[in-house]
């Protein structure tokens, strides 16, 4: 190093997964990792000193999932850049809502296991420093219902803080899936001085509020499930820090029209349907249980052939336990 200033490269839940997800028509992993090479192209170019993951590295944090090739793929993937991986736990990558429980036994941690990638909490950071200038990386994994010791971020011996997290991030507070959205105000409080937020796959670009950078650039993929993902151009940030100023640069690598890699069509059935059951679930409680045959219950729903073809194929396995 020796040049006063330290740059990193950060990505958000690029879900990486060994199988496509529903309505994919193009290959999912081939797609994810072009995507990936162009942002390690541009940390190339701009010789940044890591790369920085927001969480939910995988797709699905089950093992089965995850077969062996399909992660010695994301380990050499991650060895194509020989900088450091930082990062932190999404959702998707734990058990349990928690890292300190849902952690062992899954993909991720093979990954660390693997010495590819260096897992940060508060009171584990990673620590760069150039000439007089010294930046830590720190962050919290996901934390069910809450934001965990982000917080507690202390400055330490530090000139510059970057905190990575995973939780639903706004301009206000609120709700969204049950869970508590955080919004700059309480953010405030933590000594960090650069925000990296994950879990929220929209994007919500870059803010600079009471001398504080808040990166939220949403998933760098596009998986389908999420209404942003049909217009959404993925994104990652640049970030380079010196002693008295903090600059930020938005990448878009290219990507394929979302026709070409999404059935569209296919989409929206996945949508309807999961509406439907979604509905059929909350109704549960509200119709007669009085007849003996499902067949008779679920004629009392306004449900498509297909979903009601479904419930009536769960019942059946869960009668004979075939």
């Amino acid at each position: 190093m020796d040049r006063g200033e330290i740059r990193l490269v950060a990505i958000c839940d690029p879900h990486l997964s060994a199988y496509n997800p529903a309505a994919w028509k193009a290959d999912f992993l081939e797609e994810t990792e072009k995507v990936i090479r162009q942002v390690f192209q541009f940390a190339r170019n701009h010789k940044v000193d890591a790369i920085l993951w927001a969480g939910d590295f995988f797709n699905s944090k089950a093992p089965n999932r995850n077969p062996i090739w399909f992660m010695t793929r994301c380990i050499k993937l991650l060895q194509e850049i020989e900088v450091p991986h930082i990062g932190i736990a999404g959702n998707h990558d734990i058990k349990y809502g928690s890292v300190e429980e849902g952690l062992s036994g899954m993909p991720l941690e093979l990954l660390i296991e693997s010495k590819v990638f260096n897992l940060v909490d508060v009171s584990k950071r990673y620590i760069f420093k150039d000439k007089d200038l010294t930046v830590h990386v720190t962050g919290q994994s996901y934390y069910h219902g809450g934001l965990g010791e982000i917080l507690n971020v202390d400055r330490r011996e530090a000139d510059k803080i970057v905190a990575l997290g995973h939780f639903w991030f706004g301009p206000t507070t609120g709700m969204m899936f049950n869970e508590p959205v955080y919004s700059p105000t309480t953010l405030n409080q933590c000594e960090a001085d650069i925000f990296i937020i994950g879990h929220h796959h929209e994007d919500q670009g870059v803010r600079e509020i009471n001398g504080k950078w808040y990166i939220a650039p949403g998933s760098i993929n596009r998986l389908g499930a999420h209404k942003s993902d049909l217009t959404r151009k993925p994104a990652a940030t640049f970030i380079r820090i010196t002693k008295d100023e903090v600059n930020i640069k938005i990448l878009r690598p290219k990507v394929r029209p979302i026709e070409d890699i999404i059935d569209v069509q296919k989409r929206i059935e996945i949508q309807n349907e999961k509406k439907e059951l979604d509905s059929f679930i909350s109704t549960l409680g509200q119709i007669d249980m009085t007849a003996k045959d499902p067949s008779e219950i679920l004629k009392q729903m306004t449900l498509s052939h297909d979903v009601r073809d479904r419930v009536l194929q769960y019942l059946s396995i869960a009668e004979t336990g075939e």
